[in-house]
């Protein structure tokens, strides 16, 4: 699960469309509008059961000129902070509306790890794909073949080894060709597999990134790691015997 920790006022500008792309991919994320409800203890829901929830492994951080002006969003970074240093959690910072020259001193420690920084005339999906392919890798460095040319001498099906062998064949550069390669494989593991028992993190980015391969919008190295990392986990879980 993901946490998404902001100030109340920048949930309309920048807040409402990182929850929409995320949860677009399939992620469950914690939201306060999605997750606590009239009635509940704003202490316990935002920061036991949100910032300070061992199920949540990654924590998305809007840092924004009303970011200190925040009660609660102060204690969840408070607490989201403490646990990066204990290895708990993977945070993902994102200054908004901020320069490098007018970050303010007390958020400069955050410019050790990588960040990004969005105007609020700026596409918020690029960074949007930083964080899925980041958690998308995490989850392929615990599996045992973490790559297609390995997979590939693993499994009996014919039509997986010719699309990986055609993946390897395209050039490095043409991210849509490789990306419309990886695509046929997913839409040939919809005729062999139930997906609805397959956790949505899995797939719904195959839909929504080709998409913009499919209309010849310019793709780049992210989106392709994306499908790469799905279909590599996708043929370890199902397709290795």
């Amino acid at each position: 699960m993901i946490f998404l920790c902001f100030n109340i006022k920048d949930r309309i500008n920048i807040a409402e469309s990182i929850l929409n792309h995320v949860l677009s991919f399939g992620f469950d994320i914690w939201y306060d509008r999605k997750d606590i409800f009239l009635g509940d203890n704003r202490m316990i829901s935002n920061l036991e059961n949100g910032a300070a929830n061992t199920n949540i492994k990654y924590a998305i951080v809007v840092i924004s000129p009303e970011f200190s002006k925040g009660n609660y969003c102060m204690k969840e970074f408070d607490i989201l902070w403490k646990r990066k240093l204990n290895n708990e959690i993977h945070l993902f910072p994102i200054f908004y509306n901020f320069t490098l020259e007018t970050i303010p001193e007390k958020y400069k420690f955050l410019l050790d790890y990588v960040c990004k920084f969005i105007m609020p005339k700026d596409e918020i999906i690029f960074s949007i794909y930083h964080i899925v392919s980041k958690i998308l890798y995490d989850y392929i460095e615990n599996l045992e073949n973490n790559s297609l040319k390995s997979i590939s001498k693993l499994i009996d099906d014919n039509f997986f080894k010719d699309c990986i062998e055609t993946y390897y064949s395209i050039d490095r550069n043409n991210y849509n060709a490789k990306m419309t390669t990886l695509y046929l494989m997913y839409k040939y593991m919809q005729s062999k597999i139930e997906f609805s028992d397959i956790p949505t993190y899995l797939y719904y980015g195959f839909d929504k990134l080709y998409s913009f391969s499919k209309l010849n919008l310019q793709t780049d190295l992210r989106e392709l790691q994306i499908l790469e990392n799905m279909i590599i986990i996708l043929l370890n879980r199902y397709f290795i015997k």
